[in-house]
């Protein structure tokens, strides 16, 4: 090369480069895959736009010297070279062994349908219109071309397609790691087939001959394929540990991978296959051994898909005008045929698998994506003169198309939403990097003033954000306050984050000064999101080295800039990612009485952990034999050492079902355990958690129970197990006996024989199989007890146990705020109310009871809220005034006033029963609470 062709070359390199790069991220900042900015740089710096406009220009960027095009066109080789070893790598063979019989029907038909078509298509495309309308190079056979459109319609993108799950939380559940197995079979598929096409050809990719005779160069092709996927997976797999061991790291693997994906281009370029195939198989075998590193696969995706993929893909757009060779009427044909072909070949092979409809649907959607391997695919047909450029031209188009429309039809499919951040909702005007505040309410009032909400709106929502922190400070620990407050007129939810340099007093639990503030507003209906940016923001601050960036930050910019780089290095710990076949265990998240019960029945088959953040249960189930810790289910960390990772089966069974809801959301989405289950109290519980728990959670003991009855029995040993065979001829007999006699709770079930025995929870309906034992706990009772109404509404109600002094404005705010989810109406309305009723007279009925009445809107509708103080509460401005340890908040429309006076009478016989108060002061949670109210002797009526 010339000095001249030098400077044009490395000029053009730099200028098509940061074209690229920026419009490549300007794609992903709208959620589209990045090739698409990639090639429209191509596009615009190419003859469609800056070689019409500007056509000096462009030929001073791109000369047409042969110097200039051999040099660029070695690098654009050796870019697609290193990209497909990437593309290799990714490819992940053990999902297809994993997923069995239901990822290989769905890849077969969703290869085998498409081809079809395509192969009709390109067959009788060229006939009944013309070669050249049809995009058919004149000099192409017709066999081959017709070939090559069966294998465009067929192959899909596997990196389109696992970011699409990613977007959209399937990628690690059972329908996404289906899609990814049969996706990884259509790649592998695919490139073997065209690999066998271009030696039909008799080419080696660029239209000249190659050495070897055709069925030769198909043999070979095969040959080398086969010794990849086998002997070579071996050896590659056994040499990864001698390289890490004796060479620089990540240095030594990087360069061992490229020199072998080198040689394998080399190999396959030889035998008149395209480099690529080689250096592509090269990737397979190499991504497939355990030995390779996850920071090492990082390292070399990012060195490639940042540098020399957007070379590549914006060299694509400088070849061809895509104005003048765009033909609406090809281009239609084309991507309805690829959408017909991908929609009916996975959509009915799944159906046929037995997924539902809905699912089978959608994962022919996620497979019809083609993305950078349909572009790849063409341009090679293109350079070794089989299609025209009016075809390449409609092929990069539907490549595009079906990347970009997968996501969304997957989502209106599956009525799933993307995964929501809480940066989603923070902006620089939000943001404060130096937040000047003497204490945490000062800086909670400043988060507010710079979170968006403006007008008559923002003295209301301080005003209830501060009383939130009054009622329950927001720290949680690690130099980090998260308040999350639902209001019921904000417009839309806000998100503030200040960054406190010296750190403030937010009351945290480890005593720690909160640098890191972030106060979430949603909407008072808006409970699942406002816990998934909850979720979000702890889960982000937990990491300590990121942390301690953030409190150095000056601007909102370099906050985000911080964000990217923790996301792009912060490798996920290996465990998370532990497939299922790996797994065994099940971690139960409760260690209550009933839990207990199931966990020894389960234990005698496989470990089990229970994880309870009350110690006295954990003090108890090690007593018995368990294994169990303490710690708050909802932590990562505390899941993490409760080894969630490695679980197979997660249950939730505390006895509040939206602690249960969360939890095992908790474990699929962080964790991607297997299979979840969930205990529900009432069928009213059942819906309010269905937006909450993932869709695949199902409730344990095949629907709503009442767990508080069976706590209460198992700790009063009134419990019996007894073991019910499934008889050949009606296995579901068994189930019939449950309804027999006292209540009965189905536990597990015994599958198997005693040398393979298997115990599996009774988690969604409950099916049996001849020979199954239904194993179910029957309370030995006499008969019912005699509940009236007002044993009904303790049985149902909330039951706070307050650990520290209140005033009454801060008591009135929390009962306000745990009535508002119970009666619908905005905790700001019922507070009101509690005031007004508190300044007619006041509700301090006896020593250390108070009973405040409201009235709400409505008809028959009568909620109660109990809570006890153990600090007590002060209701009376007076200082030497006795503080009450008793609370019951009686909320009931206008026509429930007889039952009012009833429940007034009921508590009161109750508190002045003899012992109550010290048993009240002395019991040790809510449920045992609850227990004494139901146990405690009164006059009752029917």
């Amino acid at each position: 090369m010339s000095h001249s062709e030098l400077v044009s070359l490395f000029l053009a390199l730099g200028v098509v480069l940061g074209t690229a790069r920026i419009l490549g991220e300007l794609s992903r900042r709208m959620n589209q895959p990045a090739v698409m900015g990639e090639l429209l740089a191509g596009i615009l710096l190419g003859p469609t736009l800056l070689g019409a406009i500007a056509p000096d220009v462009f030929e001073s960027i791109f000369p047409k010297t042969k110097g200039f095009r051999l040099g660029l066109e070695g690098l654009t080789t050796v870019a697609i070279t290193l990209f497909l070893l990437v593309a290799g790598i990714e490819v992940d063979l053990s999902t297809i062994f994993r997923k069995g019989r239901s990822a290989l029907g769905v890849s077969v038909s969703g290869i085998a349908i498409p081809f079809l078509i395509g192969f009709a298509g390109g067959w009788v495309g060229p006939l009944v219109l013309s070669s050249e309308a049809f995009g058919k190079a004149e000099a192409s056979s017709p066999l081959v071309f017709a070939l090559f459109m069966a294998t465009a319609m067929s192959i899909s993108a596997l990196p389109v397609i696992a970011k699409t799950l990613m977007d959209l939380n399937l990628y690690r559940t059972e329908l996404g790691m289906t899609v990814i197995a049969a996706a990884v079979f259509d790649d592998l598929l695919g490139w073997i087939i065209f690999a066998v096409i271009l030696g039909l050809m008799g080419t080696a990719g660029g239209g000249g001959s190659g050495p070897f005779p055709i069925g030769a160069t198909i043999g070979l092709t095969l040959a080398y394929a086969v010794a990849m996927l086998t002997l070579g997976r071996w050896i590659l797999h056994h040499s990864l540990p001698l390289i890490q061991a004796h060479a620089s790291w990540p240095g030594g693997v990087l360069g061992f991978a490229i020199v072998l994906a080198l040689l394998g281009a080399s190999f396959t370029e030889w035998i008149g296959i395209h480099a690529i195939f080689g250096s592509f198989l090269v990737g397979v075998a190499l991504g497939d051994s355990t030995h390779l590193k996850e920071r090492t696969r990082q390292t070399l995706e990012s060195f490639v898909t940042f540098i020399f993929a957007p070379l590549f893909f914006a060299t694509v757009g400088l070849k061809i005008d895509f104005v003048a060779n765009f033909d609406a009427p090809l281009v239609l044909f084309v991507l309805a045929i690829a959408c017909v072909g991908k929609f009916v070949g996975c959509g009915m092979a799944s159906r046929w698998t037995g997924l539902p409809w809905r699912e089978s649907w959608a994962i022919g959607a996620a497979m019809n994506a083609r993305g950078a391997m349909e572009i790849i695919l063409a341009l090679l047909a293109l350079e070794a003169q089989l299609i025209t450029e009016r075809l390449f031209v409609a092929l990069v188009v539907m490549a595009l198309a079906t990347s970009v429309i997968a996501g969304p039809i997957m989502q209106r499919i599956l009525r799933r939403q993307k995964a929501r951040r809480f940066t989603d909702f923070l902006g620089s005007r939000s943001f404060e990097s130096r937040m000047a505040a003497g204490n945490r309410f000062s800086a909670l009032d400043k988060l507010c003033r710079i979170s968006g909400v403006e007008g008559a709106q923002l003295d209301e929502v301080i005003k209830q954000v501060l009383a939130r922190e009054h009622l329950l400070a927001s720290g949680i620990g690690n130099g980090v306050a998260l308040s999350h407050v639902r209001l019921p007129n904000i417009s839309k939810p806000q998100v503030a984050l200040g960054i406190s340099r010296h750190g403030l007093d937010f009351d945290s639990p480890d005593g720690e000064p909160c640098r890191i503030v972030c106060l979430i507003l949603t909407r008072e209906e808006d409970l699942s999101l406002g816990l998934e940016l909850y979720r979000d923001a702890a889960s982000t601050f937990r990491n300590e080295a990121l942390r301690d960036k953030v409190v150095t930050l000056n601007n909102y910019t370099e906050f985000l800039a911080l964000l990217a780089e923790h996301q792009g290095h912060g490798a996920p710990a290996p465990d998370r990612d532990k497939p299922s076949a790996q797994r065994a265990g099940t971690l139960i998240v409760g260690a209550t009485p009933t839990a207990r019960a199931l966990a020894k029945l389960l234990s005698e088959t496989q470990p089990v952990r229970l994880i309870d953040s009350n110690a006295t249960r954990i003090e108890e189930a090690r007593r018995e034999g368990l294994t169990a810790m303490a710690g708050n289910a909802l932590d990562i960390e505390a899941l993490t050492e409760a080894q969630a990772p490695s679980m197979a089966i997660g249950l939730a069974m505390t006895a509040n079902s939206e602690v249960n809801a969360l939890a095992v959301r908790q474990l699929r989405e962080v964790f991607q355990v297997p299979m979840l289950g969930l205990a529900v109290e009432t069928k009213a519980a059942s819906e309010k958690v269905a937006l909450l728990k993932p869709d695949d959670a199902k409730e344990l003991f095949g629907g709503p129970v009442r767990l508080n009855d069976w706590d209460h029995w198992f700790s009063q040993g009134a419990v019996a197990i007894q073991r019910i065979e499934a008889p050949v001829q009606n296995p579901h007999q068994a189930l019939a006996d449950l309804a027999t006699g006292n209540p009965a709770l189905p536990l597990v079930i015994e599958r198997g024989s005693t040398q393979a025995r298997s115990v599996v929870p009774c988690i969604g309906s409950v099916e049996l199989a001849a020979g199954d034992v239904l194993v179910i706990a029957r309370a030995r009772i006499a008969a019912q007890p005699t509940f009236d109404r007002f044993d009904t509404m303790v049985k149902e109600c909330q039951i706070l146990d307050i650990r520290k002094e209140l005033d009454r404005e801060a008591f009135f705010a929390q009962a306000a705020e745990a009535l508002a989810r119970e009666v619908s109406q905005p905790a700001a309305r019922i507070n009101a109310a509690l005031h007004d009723r508190e300044s007619m007279s006041s509700t301090v009925l006896a020593s250390g009871l108070a009973i405040p009445h409201i009235v709400l809107d409505g008809q028959k509708k009568f909620t109660m809220l109990v809570a006890r103080c153990l600090p007590g509460v002060r209701f009376d401005s007076d200082p030497d005034a006795e503080l009450v340890n008793a609370i019951f908040v009686l909320a009931s429309t206008p026509d429930e006033r007889n039952f009012h006076l009833k429940a007034l009478s009921a508590v009161v016989q109750i508190w002045q029963s003899a012992g109550f108060d010290t048993q009240w002061r002395t019991t040790r949670n809510e449920e045992g609470l609850r227990h004494l109210l139901l146990d405690t002797p009164r006059q009752r009526t029917r």
